[in-house]
């Protein structure tokens, strides 16, 4: 089967209520995903900007600066990743890239309260360059902000409450 077309929804139509859960459900069935346009309307570009400004400076660190922040010794799977470090995927053969993974950021859990939740907790930001917290964290806030609205419409047209992820 070739796919001529795949489904588009634009940000800005979700975001005034303009578009139904099951069109977003439909999309995934038919598809397995949909293109979100008018993110750049959202997302004020100064985001994006010092995102990469703050980017560039760490990656332009030494390397030792950025092993400081190696992911390995993240408790939940949080900074550098190394351009040697190969990962879990079957089809990576070779690394050529490197990468600063954060994820929502959260208060560390109890021991007993982990199993499950290993990947929760805290973010660590490199205290070497100036302003790289502050970027992350509000650009992370921006798409998480659209990953919620979009989560509640499938929860909608799931069935379920909308606050059920």
């Amino acid at each position: 089967m070739v796919i001529h077309s795949f489904p588009i929804l634009d940000y800005e139509e979700i975001a005034r209520g303009e578009v139904a859960p099951e069109r977003i459900l439909d999309a995934f069935q038919t598809y397995g995903y949909f293109y979100l346009s008018g993110l750049d309307r959202v997302i004020p570009p100064r985001l994006f900007k010092s995102m990469k400004e703050v980017s560039e400076r760490f990656f332009a660190s030494p390397l030792s600066a950025k092993m400081g922040y190696y992911i390995g010794d993240s408790a939940h799977h949080r900074g550098y990743v190394p351009v040697t470090e190969k990962g879990a995927y079957g089809d990576e053969k070779i690394r050529s890239y490197e990468a600063f993974d954060i994820g929502f950021d959260a208060p560390e859990l109890p021991r007993q309260q982990r199993k499950g939740f290993e990947l929760v907790g805290p973010n660590r930001y490199p205290q070497h360059v100036p302003g790289m917290e502050e970027a992350l964290t509000a650009y992370y806030s921006a798409n998480f902000e659209i990953s919620r609205q979009i989560l509640r419409l499938i929860a909608s047209g799931s069935g379920l409450a909308e606050t059920h992820f």
